[in-house]
C-alpha cells in the first residue's frame, strides 16, 4: 500500500472512503510512516476505536498505550488510562486491569482516587451482571472476585452474598463455606 498522506486531514481523508480491516491496514501502515504528530495521534486513537469495535481489546490497548506515550497533557493521559483499564475488562483481563489501576493511583488526588475506583467498580458490575444475565457463572464469579477486592462496607456484603451463591452454583463447596461464616459474622 502506498502511503503519500503526512497530515491527519489528508490521512482521515482517504481512510473515510475504506472498510475497517482496509481502514486498520491503512492507518497501521501511516502509523510507521514520519507524520505530524497530529496525525499519528489520530491514526492511534482511530486504530483503538476500530480494534474495540471488532472485540479485538488487547489491540486497542496497545495502540491506545502508544497514543499515551506520545501523549503530554497529564489530564488526558489519566483518562487514557482509565480507558485501557475499561478495555482491559471488557476483554476479560481482570488481572491486568487491576494492575494498570494500582499503577496508576499513585498519580492520583484524593479526589480521583475515590471517583476511579467507583468507574473501575462499575466497570467490574457491568461485566459481572452480563455474565450472570447469559449463565456464565465462572466469568460471573472472577469478575465478583474482583469487585470483592475493590468493596467496602455494605457492597462488600452484597458481593459476598453474590459469591456465595456462585460459588455454590460452581459446586465451589470449600470456598462458599469461606464465604458463608464471612457472613455470618457480618450479620
Amino acid at each position: 500500500m502506498q502511503i503519500n498522506e503526512t497530515t491527519k486531514e489528508e490521512i482521515k481523508k482517504r481512510a473515510e472512503k475504506m472498510s475497517d480491516f482496509l481502514k486498520m491496514e491503512y492507518l497501521e501502515f501511516c502509523s510507521k510512516k514520519r507524520i505530524e504528530i497530529s496525525a499519528l495521534k489520530y491514526c492511534y486513537l482511530e486504530l483503538s476505536k476500530l480494534y474495540e469495535k471488532k472485540l479485538m481489546y488487547n489491540d486497542s490497548v496497545k495502540y491506545l498505550s502508544k497514543l499515551k506515550e506520545i501523549t503530554v497533557d497529564p489530564e488526558i493521559k489519566k483518562e487514557l488510562f482509565l480507558r485501557e483499564i475499561e478495555l482491559l475488562i471488557k476483554g476479560g483481563y481482570y488481572d491486568n486491569a487491576i494492575n494498570f489501576y494500582e499503577k496508576t493511583i499513585p498519580t492520583l488526588n484524593f479526589y480521583e482516587k475515590s471517583i476511579w475506583r467507583g468507574r473501575l467498580f462499575s466497570l467490574f458490575r457491568l461485566e459481572a451482571e452480563k455474565y450472570e444475565t447469559q449463565r456464565k457463572n465462572a466469568w460471573a464469579l472472577k469478575a465478583y472476585e474482583k469487585m470483592n477486592f475493590l468493596a467496602d462496607g455494605p457492597e462488600k456484603t452484597n458481593i459476598k452474598r453474590k459469591l456465595f451463591e456462585l460459588y455454590k452454583k460452581l459446586g465451589k463447596v470449600k470456598e462458599s463455606l469461606v464465604i458463608e461464616k464471612e457472613l455470618e459474622t457480618f450479620s
